[in-house]
């Protein structure tokens, strides 16, 4: 009788406070997941090559904000994936967004996926040229978008100028296409970013365009001669000078002389 009756006791919560606390559990794991990628972006964004990492030794202070962990840590994501760490920090805020708004957190398993985009996004990287602030080994993919664009450029049948713009152009769409499934977007969403994408390039021609007809119609306006027969506009004469006004000595209390 007692087993029966804790198998059948009523639940410590009912139905719209598990309801609510569990809408507050996501919205905290979303903040979480924010910091998260505030906490990477510090990471990668304060990243230096002087700092002491795996690939220098050096006895100078981590410049990077994290402290001698945080310098660590982002010198072994640039030195695999290069640029494509940051894939990283977009995952972690988009999601966070997500929970936080619950709009999408049921596909929150689609993030396990991310190491594939980050990888993808360091293939990509490695097509760019990098700048002369660069000086590492290693383009901007890493090691690892280095060795992958190596290999395509040796399967591809082709001069190495062209096979670096077709594989760019290949790993731009996959990235793209990986990017939209890991960071959960379904089709509802991505028409809708389509039609506002749409919309907004519409708009721009259009303002391009009314911007470019009032250029034009300006430049024509100055171009254009006077109409012949047209006399010219007279010039306004000065005005006439006003003689100074004589002041006179009569005084109208006192006669005058006879």
């Amino acid at each position: 009788m007692a087993s029966w009756q804790a198998k059948h006791r009523d639940p410590l919560f009912d139905q719209s406070t598990q309801a609510a606390l569990e809408r507050r559990g996501k919205e905290a794991i979303g903040a979480g997941l924010i910091v998260l990628g505030i906490l990477i972006a510090m990471m990668l964004g304060s990243w230096s090559p002087d700092d002491p990492s795996f690939g220098s030794a050096t006895d100078a202070p981590a410049q990077n904000m994290l402290g001698g962990i945080g310098a660590m840590i982002a010198s072994a994501l640039i030195m695999i994936a290069g640029m494509g760490a940051w894939m990283l920090v977009v995952a972690a805020w988009v999601w966070g967004l997500r929970m936080m708004l619950h709009k999408g957190e049921e596909r929150l398993m689609r993030g396990i996926f991310t190491p594939i985009a980050v990888a993808l996004v360091s293939i990509y990287a490695s097509t760019l040229i990098p700048g002369p602030e660069w000086q590492q080994n290693y383009g901007l993919g890493g090691h690892f978008g280095d060795m992958v664009m190596g290999a395509m450029l040796n399967l591809l049948p082709m001069k190495a100028q062209l096979g670096i713009r077709l594989a760019a152009l290949l790993v731009a769409v996959a990235v793209v296409a990986a990017a939209a499934f890991v960071l959960g977007f379904d089709r509802t969403e991505v028409a809708a970013l389509w039609l506002r994408f749409r919309q907004g390039l519409a708009t721009a021609l259009h303002g391009t365009v009314l911007a470019g007809s009032a250029a034009a119609g300006a430049a024509q306006r100055l171009r254009q001669p006077r109409a012949e027969g047209a006399a010219p506009a007279r010039p306004h004469p000065p005005p006439a000078a006003v003689p100074p006004r004589r002041h006179s000595s009569w005084n109208p209390r006192c006669p005058s002389p006879s």
